[in-house]
Formats: structure tokens, sequence, C-alpha cells
């Protein structure tokens, strides 16, 4: 999983991994179908939508943009790569 910033100070999800499907207590992880419709679905919501935004008000975010190169999902971690 990714997550990109953009120019507008906005990030959104990308890339990500579906791990477990479960309705009423049926696994459904192993469904191709199922799993590739709702990352489709799910994709296309976070496409329009982002996850965070950075306030362009708040100093202390300003400053973390300038910094901030790359954010991705290790694991069960968040990642940030910054840089002078």
């Amino acid at each position: 999983m990714k997550i990109h910033a953009t120019f507008y100070l906005h990030f959104y999800l990308t890339n990500f991994d579906i791990i477990n499907i479960e309705v009423n207590e049926t696994n459904f992880s192993n469904e191709d179908k199922i799993s590739s419709t709702i990352k489709a679905m799910v994709n296309s919501y976070f496409e329009d939508y982002p996850i965070y935004t950075i306030d362009p008000n708040d100093v202390k975010q300003n400053m973390t943009k300038l910094f901030l190169k790359d954010i991705s999902v290790k694991g069960d971690n968040l990642a940030l790569l910054l840089s002078l």
C-alpha cells in the first residue's frame, strides 16, 4: 500500500491489499472475483476523497510538507521519508 501527496496538500490511499473478507462468519478472502470487485469499488472511492489533508493555516503541518518526501505502509507501521 502506498500513500501519495499531491500539490494541493491532500493525501490519497493507493495500491492497497485486501487481507480478509468476512460476512456472517463466512470467509470470502480466497474468492478472487469478490476481492477484486471490492478492491475496485474502494479504490474508485479513495481516488476522489483524500484520507488526510494538511491544513494550510497550520505552520507545523506546512513545515512537515517541506521535508516530507514519501509515505508508505510497511507491515503495521506508517513509514515517513523526510529529507532536507
